[in-house]
């Protein structure tokens, strides 16, 4: 289970296509944004929506902590 924790802490769900990604850190979350969207956040500002909501909408994107118990 721990590798699950390490690997699979965020997802990404592009609200156009339902399509989902799996990430395991705020800067490869960064990356993908980059790549999909018009507009740009750095880390610091994904890591601060998260861990204020546990979630964030950016776009067309939803990205979510995933809870492990």
């Amino acid at each position: 289970m721990d590798v699950y924790k390490k690997n699979y802490k965020f997802i990404a769900i592009d609200t156009n296509t339902n399509e989902a990604m799996v990430f395991k850190s705020y800067n490869s979350i960064e990356e993908f944004i980059k790549t999909v969207c018009n507009e740009t956040l750095s880390h610091n500002s994904i890591r601060q929506r998260v861990v204020d909501e546990g979630y964030f909408e950016f776009e067309h994107l939803l990205i979510k902590r995933l809870l492990w118990d």
